[in-house]
């Protein structure tokens, strides 16, 4: 159906990746995971990867995402935590990994200006995080729904649509719209762009 990749890199959320690596894979996206166990597998998942989405589905707070706690005398300096200045850092040492990819986060509260310029700086050209701590599976729900539209928008007998990201911008975003009485979804994420 579609030769669009998928990163997801699953970082203590449950089943949460699970449901949204089925989804896409029902949708006929190509579909890889990182399991994140330790935070240096976030970051070898987030380098090191082919996908034009990058999905990161986590828990976030205050504009950092999350990081499984590893302590172990080898690699006292893993940190805890994604935040912008590390993102930035990353930046520093590494010649765009994420040139034109499109970043999603399930993270609450990851959706900030300063990690969206961190990744911008990464080479990514989109990111559409939460910007509140969103209920229950709202989040999840949202991504289907997110899939499900993209997987339209890939349809292979659209060649322009397949070469498009997803969304450029929130009024493409709200155009796209959702089912009756799921509106308010859409206003606890925002999308951020490359300047």
């Amino acid at each position: 159906m579609t030769s669009y990749r998928i990163h997801i890199l699953a970082i203590d959320t449950g089943n949460e990746a699970h449901a949204i690596r089925s989804v896409a894979e029902q949708f006929g996206f190509q579909v890889t995971v990182t399991c994140v166990g330790q935070s240096r597998h976030f970051f070898d998942g987030l380098l090191n990867n082919s996908a034009e989405l990058v999905l990161i589905s986590g828990h976030g707070e205050g504009g950092k995402i999350l990081l499984p706690e590893f302590v172990h005398p080898d690699f006292p300096h893993l940190p805890t935590m994604v935040s912008a200045e590390y993102l930035q850092d990353l930046a520093n040492q590494h010649n765009r990994p994420l040139k034109d990819k499109f970043v999603l986060s399930t993270a609450c509260e990851s959706d900030t200006s300063q990690l969206a310029e961190s990744l911008f700086a990464l080479g990514a050209t989109h990111f559409l995080a939460p910007n509140v701590e969103v209920e229950s599976n709202d989040t999840l729900m949202f991504v289907v729904e997110f899939l499900f539209k993209l997987q339209k928008e890939l349809n292979p007998k659209n060649e322009k649509a397949k070469r498009d990201k997803p969304f450029k911008s929130n009024a493409d975003r709200d155009a796209y719209g959702f089912l009756p009485g799921q509106i308010d979804r859409w206003a606890e994420f925002s999308l951020i762009t490359v300047n």
